[in-house]
């Protein structure tokens, strides 16, 4: 009997491959409002959104913690420091602070004392910007105040005991949320 073999042979090939990778950094965007607008004013009862939006974090998880503390300083000489922002939507961060009427700072909350009228001042610092070194944000945020409205329906002269009114107050300076319609408390004497 014959017996035939068949051998195959294969030949490796050494092969090399690079490639290049460029870490190209962004300069941040910084404001203060809401998502989708820049707010100037607002009342002294009410709350700032700070927004940090940087490409250069979008593997952060939920959180930012800032290497640099976003620094929010009144008129009124108060301060307080952002560390952590949460993320809101793809590279987009904020943080809320809630901000009250005052006659001094109170260094031991975590509110923001402000005066009527008087000037927030938001330091935000992005420590690696486009051209590779830190950009410096300021933003501004005047703080004033609104006459309130008083409307009492239906408008007459006089009104007979038992007669239904409707009492409306409007004060934007207690609009704490802008989003909801809130409630205040009159009282008759």
């Amino acid at each position: 009997d014959e017996y035939t073999a068949a051998t195959s042979v294969t030949y490796k090939r050494s092969a090399s491959l690079s490639q290049t990778i460029r870490v190209e950094p962004t300069t941040a965007k910084v404001w203060v409002g809401t998502l989708t607008e820049e707010v100037t004013q607002i009342g002294p009862y009410t709350s700032i959104t700070i927004y940090f939006e940087d490409p250069d974090y979008a593997l952060v998880g939920t959180t930012l913690t800032l290497p640099t503390p976003i620094i929010i300083r009144t008129g009124l000489g108060d301060e307080l420091q952002v560390t952590s922002l949460t993320r809101v939507s793809g590279n987009v961060f904020n943080a809320t602070v809630q901000v009250e009427y005052a006659t001094a700072p109170n260094t031991a909350d975590t509110k923001l004392q402000v005066k009527v009228p008087d000037t927030i001042m938001v330091r935000a610092v992005d420590p690696c910007s486009a051209d590779g070194t830190p950009a410096v944000f300021l933003k501004y945020v005047a703080v004033r105040a609104w006459d309130g409205q008083l409307i009492i329906l239906p408008a007459k002269p006089f009104y007979n005991d038992k007669d239904d009114i409707v009492i409306r107050v409007t004060d934007p300076d207690r609009n704490t949320n802008p989003a909801t319609r809130e409630t205040v408390t009159v009282t008759f004497k």
